[in-house]
Protein backbone atom coordinates (compact mmCIF):
# COMPACT_ATOMS: atom_id res chain seq x y z
CA UNK A 1 0.00 0.00 0.00
CA UNK A 2 1.29 3.41 -0.92
CA UNK A 3 -0.80 5.93 1.01
CA UNK A 4 -3.49 6.09 3.67
CA UNK A 5 -5.86 8.72 4.98
CA UNK A 6 -8.29 8.78 7.86
CA UNK A 7 -10.88 11.45 7.03
CA UNK A 8 -12.20 11.95 10.56
CA UNK A 9 -14.05 15.17 9.73
CA UNK A 10 -15.69 13.80 6.55
CA UNK A 11 -19.21 12.33 6.55
CA UNK A 12 -18.95 8.62 7.42
CA UNK A 13 -15.37 9.07 8.69
CA UNK A 14 -13.78 6.87 6.02
CA UNK A 15 -10.26 5.51 6.07
CA UNK A 16 -8.75 5.20 2.59
CA UNK A 17 -6.00 2.72 1.79
CA UNK A 18 -4.61 3.62 -1.64
CA UNK A 19 -2.81 0.99 -3.65
CA UNK A 20 -0.03 1.34 -6.23
CA UNK A 21 0.01 5.16 -6.29
CA UNK A 22 -0.76 7.92 -3.79
CA UNK A 23 -3.99 9.95 -3.89
CA UNK A 24 -5.09 11.52 -6.23
CA UNK A 25 -3.40 9.11 -8.65
CA UNK A 26 -4.33 5.90 -6.84
CA UNK A 27 -5.09 2.85 -8.95
CA UNK A 28 -7.28 1.10 -6.39
CA UNK A 29 -8.72 2.07 -2.99
CA UNK A 30 -9.78 0.06 0.03
CA UNK A 31 -12.38 1.91 2.12
CA UNK A 32 -13.07 1.33 5.82
CA UNK A 33 -16.09 3.31 7.05
CA UNK A 34 -15.93 4.92 10.47
CA UNK A 35 -18.66 2.62 11.82
CA UNK A 36 -16.29 -0.32 11.30
CA UNK A 37 -13.00 1.41 12.05
CA UNK A 38 -12.73 0.17 15.66
CA UNK A 39 -12.53 -3.41 14.34
CA UNK A 40 -9.33 -2.53 12.45
CA UNK A 41 -7.33 -0.69 15.12
CA UNK A 42 -5.23 1.97 13.36
CA UNK A 43 -5.45 0.85 9.72
CA UNK A 44 -3.68 3.92 8.36
CA UNK A 45 -0.63 2.89 10.41
CA UNK A 46 -1.03 -0.92 10.51
CA UNK A 47 -1.22 -1.37 6.73
CA UNK A 48 0.91 1.55 5.52
CA UNK A 49 3.84 0.50 3.32
CA UNK A 50 2.74 -3.14 3.52
CA UNK A 51 1.74 -5.45 0.73
CA UNK A 52 -1.87 -6.46 1.34
CA UNK A 53 -4.39 -8.85 -0.18
CA UNK A 54 -8.01 -7.73 0.02
CA UNK A 55 -11.19 -9.68 -0.59
CA UNK A 56 -14.62 -8.24 -1.27
CA UNK A 57 -16.87 -6.85 -3.94
CA UNK A 58 -15.15 -4.46 -6.33
CA UNK A 59 -17.21 -1.41 -7.14
CA UNK A 60 -16.44 1.88 -8.86
CA UNK A 61 -16.47 5.29 -7.23
CA UNK A 62 -15.80 8.32 -9.44
CA UNK A 63 -14.60 5.90 -12.11
CA UNK A 64 -12.00 4.20 -9.90
CA UNK A 65 -12.19 0.67 -8.47
CA UNK A 66 -12.57 0.18 -4.75
CA UNK A 67 -13.49 -2.43 -2.17
CA UNK A 68 -15.37 -1.43 0.98
CA UNK A 69 -14.31 -3.71 3.83
CA UNK A 70 -16.17 -4.20 7.09
CA UNK A 71 -14.22 -7.08 8.61
CA UNK A 72 -10.45 -7.27 9.27
CA UNK A 73 -10.48 -10.81 7.82
CA UNK A 74 -10.96 -9.18 4.42
CA UNK A 75 -7.43 -7.72 4.59
CA UNK A 76 -4.40 -9.96 4.81
CA UNK A 77 -0.84 -8.70 5.07
CA UNK A 78 1.26 -10.52 2.50
CA UNK A 79 4.48 -11.92 3.94
CA UNK A 80 6.46 -10.87 0.90
CA UNK A 81 5.62 -13.82 -1.30
CA UNK A 82 5.41 -13.07 -4.96
CA UNK A 83 1.80 -13.00 -6.11
CA UNK A 84 1.19 -14.27 -9.61
CA UNK A 85 -2.17 -13.89 -11.32
CA UNK A 86 -2.78 -16.14 -14.27
CA UNK A 87 -5.37 -14.95 -16.75
CA UNK A 88 -5.77 -18.03 -18.89
CA UNK A 89 -8.23 -16.57 -21.36
CA UNK A 90 -5.82 -13.73 -22.20
CA UNK A 91 -2.68 -15.84 -22.29
CA UNK A 92 -3.89 -18.15 -25.05
CA UNK A 93 -2.91 -17.43 -28.62
CA UNK A 94 -5.71 -16.19 -30.83
CA UNK A 95 -6.63 -19.06 -33.13
CA UNK A 96 -9.67 -18.92 -35.45
CA UNK A 97 -12.57 -21.20 -34.41
CA UNK A 98 -11.01 -22.00 -31.03
CA UNK A 99 -12.88 -21.03 -27.86
CA UNK A 100 -10.65 -20.02 -24.91
CA UNK A 101 -11.01 -22.13 -21.79
CA UNK A 102 -10.12 -21.64 -18.15
CA UNK A 103 -8.90 -25.23 -17.87
CA UNK A 104 -5.10 -25.67 -17.67
CA UNK A 105 -3.42 -26.89 -20.83
CA UNK A 106 -3.78 -30.61 -21.25
CA UNK A 107 -6.80 -30.98 -18.93
CA UNK A 108 -9.96 -32.29 -20.60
Amino acid sequence: MVSTRYAASTKGQPTFLNLDKSYPNQVFTVVIWGSNRSKFGMPEDDYKSKRICVSGKITAYAGLPEIVVDDPKQIRIDAGKKIVALLVAYSLPIVPNVVPTTKPYGVR
